[in-house]
């Protein structure tokens, strides 16, 4: 399924395509939401990420971004509207299921993430050119392609290909990655038990006060327009969003209402996470008697 992203212009009306896909996603999904993206600082996002937190059966949230931008621009304003985002889901996060990570080498060097992915429990991944931020929605030209499962196949795939970009992220073995998931809660648990084991290649980016400067800078989006409308009037800039975001809200419905449908049957089993170490040994040791043999 292709998503676009295209400011009005003269005769062409605005497409936000991209936006209500990722309201929609969001809102179905049942156990996982892992994103990969240069940026994170669209208020409507964050809004309903924060949603899902507050549920009491709510999926768990994954974010991989930069440290901080590698531009001075960047970190003047995506940076500290970041900082926003990230507060929002953090006081939103009641039940200890967001994790909010940077990415280092091994010598501890940030890495820079260009990344525009999200995949959705194991049904749907997205990769294409749309950040998570403001000008991607509704601002600049955008293309996405989303794949959705529709098979066990399909799925196991979707599910392998996270682990993958988790297992490098980390350091680790993907058998490893996979072992600490089964023994665990949750995705974000085993990620926590695998750092506390030592690979700590992924850090987690905290939330920070803003001093007034950078207050302001974040509170009216500067150098991230919501459209055409306010790209040169920032003071434009938050009513444009309400409008926007209810918009994009009754929007929502615009992709296959299929994303992310599981039974209850298909969903994770639930476990301790001190499980997890056991469950890593296991598949050592199962590995250890193959090559033996």
């Amino acid at each position: 399924m292709i998503s676009r992203t295209g400011a009005a212009w003269k005769n062409y009306p605005q497409v936000r395509e991209n936006e209500a896909l990722h309201i929609a996603s969001i809102r179905a999904a049942k156990a996982c939401i892992y994103m990969e993206n240069q940026y994170f600082t669209s208020p409507l996002i964050a809004a309903e990420l924060a949603k899902r937190l507050k549920e009491a059966e709510g999926p768990e949230v994954i974010l991989v971004s930069t440290e901080h931008s590698p531009s001075y621009f960047d970190q003047l304003t995506m940076d500290k509207t970041r900082l926003v985002f990230i507060q929002t889901l953090t006081s939103a996060d009641r039940h200890g299921r967001l994790r909010v990570y940077s990415p280092v080498t091994t010598l501890g060097r940030t890495i820079i993430v260009h990344a525009k992915l999200t995949i959705i429990d194991d049904v749907l991944l997205r990769i294409g050119s749309a950040n998570i931020n403001n000008r991607s929605m509704g601002f600049d030209t955008e293309c996405d392609l989303s794949l959705e499962a529709t098979s066990a196949v399909h799925r196991a795939e979707i599910t392998r290909l996270r682990d993958t970009l988790l297992a490098h992220w980390l350091g680790c073995v993907e058998d490893d990655l996979k072992a600490a998931i089964k023994g665990a809660a949750s995705v974000g648990e085993a990620l926590d038990c695998l750092r506390n084991a030592g690979y700590c290649r992924l850090r987690p980016i905290a939330p920070a006060p803003l001093k007034p400067l950078a207050a302001f800078i974040a509170a009216h989006h500067l150098g991230d327009p919501i459209g055409p409308e306010d790209s040169w009037r920032p003071w434009k800039r938050r009513p444009a969003a309400k409008a926007e975001a209810a918009k994009a809200r009754r929007l929502a419905g615009w992709p296959s209402t299929r994303v992310g449908a599981r039974s209850p049957s298909d969903w994770p089993v639930k476990r301790p996470c001190r499980r997890a170490d056991d469950a890593i040994d296991q598949t050592r040791s199962t590995a250890n008697n193959t090559a033996d043999q």
